[in-house]
């Protein structure tokens, strides 16, 4: 089944929702899956943490995903020399600026939820200590 089916069954008031994942981390790529798919229902979920591990910039990949976003995850992370998949780390100990990204969505007109992940569950390795806030 396709994201376009999918999205045909889905009940009134629920959105189908794409995450710039994997092979669709980088927002040209997510984007134009939704523009492919052409139905109301299909948004994207931004995962700012994949669009930069992926190569986008957060100036890059906000403009491209901002018509279709349902949703934003924010969680900080860094490159690890010679793995596709960067580290999660503690706010603030790595390379997603989350003043970036906010500003992005302000400049957007995104008035829609951002959630903060933390993946200690997948990753154990992450240390324990809490972080101050880095929004204001």
């Amino acid at each position: 089944m396709c994201l376009r089916e999918v999205a045909q069954r889905a009940p009134n008031g629920v959105r189908v929702g794409l995450e710039t994942h994997g092979d669709f981390a980088r927002g040209q790529a997510a984007a134009e899956i939704v523009r492919l798919a052409n139905h109301p229902k299909v948004a994207l979920i931004w995962d700012v943490a994949n669009s930069l591990a992926a190569g986008d910039s957060i100036e890059e990949s906000a403009p491209e995903v901002g018509p279709y976003l349902a949703h934003v995850h924010l969680r900080d992370a860094r490159p690890i020399k010679g793995h596709e998949h960067w580290l999660p780390v503690l706010a603030g100990h790595g390379a997603v600026s989350f003043t970036a990204a906010v500003n992005a969505l302000r400049g957007l007109g995104y008035d829609g939820y951002i959630s903060f992940e933390w993946e200690k569950y997948w990753h154990p390795e992450i240390e324990e200590r809490t972080s101050r806030c880095l929004i204001s």
